[in-house]
């Protein structure tokens, strides 16, 4: 309460709270989240983080997996400011935006993926209501309930929908209603590595580079090709050429 909390390449699993199941922040102070997976944690409110008054809360690297709550199953943000970059948000659940919930302050989410949450009456990736929330050069997908984004959220370029309710449409760089063709869900903090016929790789073509992070979630250098990729993931596109040249059945990761 009021002071600053710094957490770096950390792990939350399996805890459970009234409120933050794994952290809860609130009456201004500030939180700083880098590197660090939050994973099986339950709350009423924000299942992984939930922030409340808080003057600034900044999610960097980090992955948000398999956490419920009510509202906000992986991250909810009350007031204050917010900011996520390269940050994974998968199998997570709520009744009210299963990835993230925002309700006052504002968010900014920058180069991030959401895929496979669920809210049960809306907002499967993200849910917003109230505040100011602005998204760019990031995946919103596959949301096995509550559609994929749920209240008015500002297009600042880029972005992928797989289906329409986010309401980007094809404005400034972004898709709606196109499958962003993600891999499997692997690695620690954990990422969605993009298929080699992603729409996402060097999509980030609207104010290119449209402010996209000098690092992916990995820490791989952006940009590995002509220009940045949409989401957490940058393809190593030395990777890819060894995948085509190599015929002796190496499995790459």
């Amino acid at each position: 309460s009021g002071g600053a909390v710094t957490i770096t390449n950390s792990t939350f699993s399996n805890n459970s709270a009234g409120q933050g199941g794994g952290v809860m922040n609130y009456d201004s102070g500030s939180l700083t989240i880098t590197g660090s997976t939050f994973s099986g944690n339950s709350a009423t409110d924000g299942g992984g983080v939930f922030t409340t008054g808080a003057t600034a809360v900044t999610i960097t690297g980090s992955a948000f997996s398999g956490n419920s709550a009510t509202d906000g199953g992986g991250v909810g943000i009350s007031g204050g400011s917010a900011t996520v970059t390269n940050s994974t948000f998968s199998g997570n659940s709520a009744a009210r935006g299963g990835g993230l919930r925002v309700t006052g302050g504002g968010a900014t989410i920058i180069n991030s993926t959401f895929s496979a949450n669920g809210g049960t009456y809306g907002g499967g990736g993200i849910y917003h209501l109230g505040g100011v929330m602005s998204v760019r050069n990031t995946i919103v997908a596959n949301s096995t309930s509550g559609r994929d984004c749920s209240g008015t959220i500002t297009n600042d370029g880029n972005n992928i929908d797989s289906g329409s309710t986010c309401g980007w449409g094809t404005n400034n760089g972004s898709l709606s209603s196109t499958n962003p063709q993600l891999g499997a869900l692997t690695g620690s903090p954990a990422y969605f590595p993009l298929n080699s016929n992603s729409p996402a790789i060097d999509g980030v073509t609207y104010n290119a580079p449209n402010n996209c992070p000098a690092n992916d979630q990995r820490g791989a250098v952006r940009p590995q090709g002509a220009k940045c990729d949409v989401g957490a993931y940058e393809l190593d596109i030395d990777l890819m050429a060894a995948k085509a040249n190599d015929s002796s059945g190496t499995v790459y990761l």
